[in-house]
């Protein structure tokens, strides 16, 4: 994801899940030769565009557009953080 840019990717949410209290959302991704499921932390920008309390899962099928993703590495491993979502398609 990283090579290609985040934003220059398609994102369709699946379902929300929680890990470890962690509000995260299941997405596909698709572009210049991806097409992929992930799990993307919700940051509580992303929140405040009605990710975080969607538990029904209202959304399913519908597209993010000018996502804003950012990647953190560890020792334990790569995150995914939903940062910002310009708009949902539904």
């Amino acid at each position: 994801m990283q090579k290609i840019g985040t934003h220059n990717l398609r994102y369709w949410i699946d379902k929300p899940i929680v890990v470890e209290g962690k509000q995260l959302v299941e997405v596909y991704i698709q572009g210049h030769g991806l097409c992929a499921k992930g799990q993307l932390f919700v940051a509580d920008k992303a929140k405040q565009k009605g990710l975080g309390s969607y538990g029904g899962g209202g959304y399913r099928g519908a597209e993010l557009k000018n996502v804003e993703i950012t990647i953190s590495q560890n020792s334990a491993g790569t995150n995914f953080i939903l940062e910002q979502v310009g708009k949902i398609i539904d």
